[in-house]
C-alpha cells in the first residue's frame, strides 16, 4: 500500500509522526516499521529482554537450582 500512496496520505502519515515523536520520553523502546524484518528483530530482541529482567526472577525456584549453593537474599 505505501508505494502507492497518495501525497496527501503520506503528508498526514508524516504530521502523525511528529506528533507522535513529541510522547517518545514516555515509552521504553522505539522501532521504526520501515523494514519488516528488521522491526521484527527489534521486538524479538525486546521480548528476549523483558523476559531476562531481574526483577522477573523467581528466587525461590532460583534457589532450588542452586541446591547447596549461595543463599539468595532479596529486598523484596
Amino acid at each position: 500500500h505505501r508505494g502507492s500512496d497518495s501525497e496527501e496520505v503520506i503528508k498526514r502519515r508524516l504530521a502523525k509522526s511528529r506528533e507522535e515523536v513529541k510522547h517518545i520520553v514516555d515509552y521504553d523502546y522505539f522501532i521504526v516499521n520501515d523494514d519488516l524484518g528488521l522491526a521484527a528483530e527489534q521486538l524479538r530482541q525486546i521480548i528476549l529482554s523483558e523476559w531476562s529482567r531481574v526483577s522477573r526472577i523467581d528466587m525461590k525456584q532460583l534457589s532450588k537450582v542452586w541446591e547447596g549453593g549461595p543463599s539468595i537474599e532479596t529486598s523484596k
